[in-house]
């Protein structure tokens, strides 16, 4: 009868101390939720106060009443107004993007990340004058979801175009060091 319920404990520890492991697990898996949640949060509250400001910045102008523009410098405010609100607006949706990404189950393979920032840059670059040079050397295979390391591509790709001056050739590269 003791061997019974020795064993009966035995088993419940055993359980108990799975149970607590698998708590465990899911409490990390939550905290680096909130943590990535935390991140992009602060980096669309970053991206979104540049065009926010501009917009306000140019609204204010149209609305003080201690100038007057003149309508063809009104309409170039109300234009730069909502060029800036469509900005806004891709962001939201990029990042929104991101979000439902983050929320996949990540299907790693192997794959090239010469491949995909190739297909990256085509697509970023059927908008983008043609001073650019992109150079992309080959690239070993690594384990990875293709399609957020896509988005990871596009982001890094996309801000690099966006933030070369036009006055520059365009010149985006990525390389491979096998170190």
């Amino acid at each position: 009868d003791l061997t019974e319920k020795m064993l009966a404990l035995e088993q419940s520890t055993a359980l108990a101390d799975r149970l607590q492991s698998e708590v465990q697990a899911q409490n990390r898996q939550l905290e680096r939720a909130v943590m990535d949640l935390s991140m992009i949060s602060s980096s669309l509250a970053h991206d979104l106060r540049t065009p926010l400001r501009s917009i306000n910045g140019y609204a204010s102008i149209l609305s003080d009443g201690v100038s007057d523009p003149g309508p063809e410098q009104a309409r170039a405010y109300a234009q730069k107004i909502a060029d800036h609100s469509a900005t806004m607006g891709q962001m939201i949706t990029r990042m929104l993007v991101l979000l439902q990404v983050l929320q996949v189950k990540p299907a790693l393979k192997a794959v090239r990340v010469s491949d995909v920032a190739r297909a990256q840059m085509a697509q970023l670059t059927t908008a983008v004058p043609q001073d650019l040079v992109f150079t992309c050397a080959d690239t070993p295979e690594v384990v990875a979801d293709p399609d957020l390391l896509g988005v990871v591509l596009e982001h890094l790709l996309r801000n690099a175009l966006t933030y070369t001056t036009s006055a520059q050739t365009r010149r985006v590269e990525l390389g491979h060091d096998p170190h």
